[in-house]
């Protein structure tokens, strides 16, 4: 059975982009300007409006520690040559690669319901998010900045605090339960 991602969802979004950086076809210097889809995307979110210029750096932090869907999506324009769909199939294919095509779905960069987006629900079995995980957490350079409990972006314009911190270290204990029951 799959179940909604919601914002796990943007684990996914963050190895393609660090894979991306790894080959070396991004930088975090990058300067990436804000659209106006991505400024106004819905649910968690920072301060952006249409034409704000933002580091990719910045956007990583925002997507990893604050979990704002608008910088999920302006990464997403931005490795996807303005196309959000081609970066999805990029989040699909690097499913498939882990051999979790069968166990995760991606419809969207940011998890948010189908309501908001008019696309398919994000979702994945509990397997496919236990592996996820596990695969997410062999980045480094993204556990890191997963891990800062403060910080500013923006030219220090934007404070933003990890409001997951928490969540996160539930999420580890309760993947290891998983891991112990079910042998995975």
């Amino acid at each position: 059975e799959k179940y909604p991602l919601a914002s796990l969802t943007k684990m996914m979004t963050l190895m393609v982009t660090f894979d991306q950086l790894e080959k070396g076809n991004i930088k975090m210097k990058d300067k990436i300007k804000v659209s106006k889809k991505s400024a106004q995307t819905g649910g968690s979110r920072i301060f952006m409006k249409e034409g704000d210029v933002f580091t990719l750096e910045d956007l990583i932090k925002a997507t990893a520690i604050y979990s704002a869907n608008n910088a999920a999506y302006a990464i997403a324009e931005y490795i996807g040559k303005g196309d959000v769909d081609k970066f999805v199939k990029m989040m699909n294919k690097k499913s498939a690669d882990l051999g979790l095509e069968k166990e995760l779905e991606f419809y969207t960069p940011a998890g948010l319901p189908s309501d908001m987006t008019k696309k398919g629900m994000d979702a994945g079995t509990t397997r496919g998010i236990y592996k996820l995980s596990l695969a997410a957490a062999k980045y480094n350079k993204y556990m890191e900045i997963a891990s800062i409990k403060e910080t500013t972006i923006h030219n220090a314009k934007l404070k933003i605090k990890n409001r997951k911190m928490q969540e996160l270290y539930q999420l580890v204990k309760l993947l290891f339960c998983f891991k112990i029951i079910f042998k995975f």
